[in-house]
């Protein structure tokens, strides 16, 4: 009895007293540990331990389960769950005690224990986060902005699990979707961003668009996760899927843009539905016909078509019929204009199979703008200034000359440096036809003064051999004048001295065309000689003119001689009268056998100024008689100064009445042309 009444109480957990020591323990162990952290640091107030903390709970919660006998209340759901287990609470007693025991000023080892502290206490906040009663005990009791950052990570886990399910279950990105049963149906759609370029020398045009495809591929359903029923994925996705293996047929060069990153997206809906989209440049080729270049239309194709699947394995077609492809509104070129696209499909047959192949055909038209301000005005203006030669005298040679030469040059560099922007073709252009004939107009007025100055110099020799032989005329009138005179004259004396013979005349007449013989036999080119008969002088000046002249005079004296020989007396006596009609070609001279008066010389005008008029008028008479094929000189120039511009007039009519004509017709063959609305 007695030794149950000596016997200290005890509580739950052991002796009181053993508590109460330890409780001590602890109170003095955390003063001298914050003594000694308050001496090691600044004179800031240190911040609350955690070891006092924990002590401070610690001694709470034993004194809680000291009165067992206390009813509890009621808690909430929060506050079902104790932050720390029973392991974990010995853990934090023998921590406590070690910290106790530690006389260490430094503090050196307390802060590991405190840190080892630190570490248990966030593994008991992660061991009760993935308790579900607390789990769900805390959710219920968050606030709203909290539940959002909740299922965002919930619905980010999710996705992170479909994207993974995907390839988990055997995907084989090498097989197309489908592929024992129809073909997979690839919609195809494009934005033209910008047209760059389109060469004429090349046969090709650069294009910059946003290329669209979608198709469907069930291995990629998934079911939806809340609101989100489609996946926009990075780049780095299109390397595990199927995709098809769309190339352009016509392509030349095709670049992949990367800046800042892949310009390509791929978007998955919960249907298996597959969106990619991609950015690219590509040359295509394009064959023109420029036979009425500068006024001519254009059409260049883009063809989409799978490189080795064919008809029994895929399918394109236009996503949306004509909305498929689109233009972006501001797009301009320099040289061309936009008129509209045309969108069709069709099969291509090849030694591999049947390919479906998608076009769009985009049709421009040439602006003209340009060739009208840089060739057609200058060539125009290069034939106007050929015509100036034709004002010019025609004796200005090295005007005339210099300036058609230099136009003829000029055009024929207008023509090269045209040439040299397009491509060798060997059939005409329309631009071809308008130089060429602005070359021939020149080059016609550069022979047209060739064709002037030719005749001009016929012309001159024409009219200096007239020259020459009137002169000779006149000399030979007066030279026959001069010797039917003097034959008359001595006739006249003949006949005074004996009336009824004849023989002295024909004598006196035989002796003086001896002199005039003897006249024609002086071999210097001008002389002066002197035919002398009964006491009359002539004097003369003999060429080589006159000396046939005086042979055919000696002729005919020969040829009346001899019939007066033959002859009565009176044709004897009309002997002299013959021989001066045969020879001066004029009217014959009547002679009687008496009283016939001596016949004078003839008589000089009395106005000399009279003779020079006549003479002029006479000169400028046969000069404009002088022609060659009915023309003169200046007739071509007149004649050329208004056919020249007739012609080219009429010319540029026709050709842009053609050729405008021409140009404007469009093969409407095919789809419908689908006009492009400019923005």
């Amino acid at each position: 009895m007695s030794s149950s009444s000596t016997r200290q109480p005890e509580g739950p957990l052991g002796p009181l007293w053993l508590w109460l020591l330890c409780a001590i323990g602890v109170m003095v162990t955390s003063g001298q540990l914050a003594a000694s952290v308050g001496s090691s640091q600044s004179s800031s107030p240190p911040p609350p331990s955690p070891v006092s903390s924990l002590a401070s709970a610690w001694r709470s919660q034993q004194h809680q389960q000291a009165q067992p006998t206390r009813p509890l209340p009621q808690r909430g759901p929060q506050q079902l769950q104790s932050p720390f287990n029973n392991s974990a609470r010995l853990q934090q007693v023998q921590l406590m005690n070690a910290l106790g025991q530690q006389d260490n000023p430094n503090g050196g080892n307390n802060q590991q224990l405190q840190l080892q502290l630190q570490q248990q206490q966030l593994n008991l906040l992660n061991r009760n986060l993935t308790n579900p009663s607390v789990a769900s005990a805390t959710a219920a009791a968050a606030s709203p902005h909290d539940e959002y950052q909740a299922n965002i990570n919930n619905a980010g886990h999710e996705i992170t699990k479909i994207l993974r399910k995907f390839f988990q279950h055997g995907y084989d990105k090498r097989v197309r979707p489908n592929y024992s049963g129809p073909p997979a149906l690839v919609n195809v759609s494009f934005h033209i961003i910008s047209i760059s370029s389109v060469s004429e020398v090349q046969m090709d045009f650069t294009t910059d668009f946003y290329f669209r495809q979608k198709w469907f591929d069930p291995r990629l359903e998934f079911k939806p996760v809340g609101q989100i029923e489609e996946l926009c994925v990075g780049a780095e996705f299109a390397d595990k899927i199927w995709l098809p293996d769309t190339f352009f047929a016509n392509e030349k060069t095709a670049t992949f843009h990367k800046a800042t990153t892949e310009n390509t997206f791929i978007r998955v809906g919960f249907n298996g539905r597959v969106y990619r989209s991609i950015r690219l440049t590509v040359t295509c080729s394009c064959p023109m016909d420029l036979q009425y270049f500068p006024m001519d239309r254009q059409r260049c194709k883009i063809e989409i078509e799978s490189y080795g699947y064919n008809t029994r394995d895929i399918d394109y077609r236009w996503e949306k019929g004509n909305e498929s492809v689109t233009l972006d509104g501001k797009i301009e070129l320099p040289q061309f204009k936009v008129l509209g696209f045309k969108m069709g499909q069709e099969l291509q047959s090849l030694s591999s199979g049947d390919y479906i192949r998608l076009y769009c055909e985009v049709h421009f038209v040439r602006s003209m703008g340009y060739y009208l301000i840089q060739i057609y005005i200058p060539a125009s203006l290069i034939v106007i200034i050929s015509w100036v030669s034709f004002w010019l005298h025609r004796n200005a040679t090295p005007a005339r000359v210099t300036l058609g030469v230099t136009t003829v040059l000029t055009m024929t560099t207008l023509m090269s440096s045209t040439n040299a922007a397009l491509p060798k073709i060997s059939y005409i252009k329309s631009i071809d036809v308008f130089l060429g004939t602005c070359f021939v107009m020149v080059f016609a007025s550069l022979l047209e003064y060739a064709t002037v100055g030719y005749i001009g110099k016929r012309i001159a020799m024409k009219r200096k051999y007239q020259q020459d032989l009137k002169q000779m005329q006149q000399h030979h009138q007066k030279v026959c004048v001069a010797a039917a005179a003097s034959a008359a004259a001595a006739a006249a004396a003949a006949q005074q001295a004996n009336p009824v013979g004849v023989a002295p005349g024909l004598q006196n007449n035989n002796s003086t065309t001896k002199q005039l013989l003897v006249m024609n036999d002086q071999k210097s080119g001008n002389q002066t000689t002197r035919a002398t008969h009964g006491g009359t002088q002539q004097t003369t000046t003999t060429g080589q003119s006159s000396k046939l002249h005086l042979n055919t005079i000696h002729h005919h004296h020969q040829h009346h001689q001899r019939r007066l020989t033959g002859g009565g007396a009176e044709t004897m006596a009309g002997g002299g009268e013959l021989a001066v009609s045969s020879v001066v070609g004029m009217t014959p001279i009547k002679h009687h056998h008496q009283h016939t008066p001596p016949t004078a010389p003839p008589a000089e005008p009395a106005d000399p100024s009279a003779v020079v008029t006549s003479k002029a008028q006479d000169q400028s008479a046969g000069e404009t008689n002088v022609r060659i094929c009915g023309l003169t000189p200046s007739d071509i120039d007149k004649y050329s100064r208004v056919v020249f511009p007739i012609c080219f007039v009429c010319f540029c009519q026709m050709y842009w009445i053609i050729y405008g004509h021409i140009s404007q017709q469009i093969d409407d063959h095919g789809p419908p042309l689908i006009p492009f609305v400019r923005s």
